[in-house]
């Protein structure tokens, strides 16, 4: 039997997937998924200070290309969810 690896698994917090590998997207992105709002509720950054004026994103790695964010968004609409479950395990079951 494969390894369960979700969030019905005590101590999983939080699981990355990567659409260039599971929805074939434009490589340079990841998605991060939380178990729960408050865990992701941490991953705020605001820079105040910032020379620019005030600066926030929702993520850890802060601007991306949007034309990157935009590819990805289509690759992963274009393979759903049965899409990333049937490249998911064609990478998990190769010998």
């Amino acid at each position: 039997m494969p390894y369960q690896f979700d969030f019905t698994v005590p101590g999983i917090t939080s699981i990355t997937a990567d659409p260039h590998k599971y929805a074939q997207g434009p490589k340079g992105c990841s998605v991060l998924m939380f178990k729960n709002k408050a865990l992701r509720d941490y991953q705020f950054f605001v820079c105040a200070d910032w020379s620019g004026g005030l600066y926030a994103t929702t993520s850890l790695a802060g601007a991306r290309p949007g034309a990157m964010i935009a590819g990805n968004w289509a690759a992963m609409a274009k393979a759903g969810k049965k899409g990333f479950e049937k490249q998911a395990k064609s990478i998990l079951t190769t010998q």
